[in-house]
């Protein structure tokens, strides 16, 4: 939520300060790793009974570094293509559809044994 509405501020506000604009990509960079760290470290987990803690979780770890280098790649043609704001808009609704997906999927617990 907090990452959202980080980014929410960044097109309208974005233009009038360097700082403010690194803050709220602060902000969202942290609102990341942190999802990003809770899941590395609590979800593989699940599958200490079969001794697959490491596997899963460099797995996870592989995936997340390829996500960021694809999404580093697709940023860079999107700013280039179509300019900032529509990627900052872009983001926007990812992270309005990240969050709509979490709210929907809430119920689900995945307790650690």
């Amino acid at each position: 939520m907090l990452a959202l509405l980080a980014i929410a501020l960044l097109l309208p506000l974005g233009r009038y300060s360097a700082l403010l604009t690194a803050g709220l990509f602060a902000i969202v960079t942290s609102s990341i790793m942190a999802v990003n760290t809770l899941y590395i470290n609590f979800l593989p987990m699940h599958f200490e009974k079969q001794g697959k803690v490491a596997t899963v979780s460099g797995f996870m770890n592989a995936v997340a570094y390829m996500g960021s280098a694809l999404s580093t790649y697709v940023i860079s043609i999107l700013a280039e293509r179509m300019g900032w704001g529509f990627t900052v808009n872009t983001w926007v609704v990812i992270l309005a559809v990240g969050l709509l997906w979490v709210v929907w999927t809430r119920k689900v617990d995945f307790p650690v044994q």
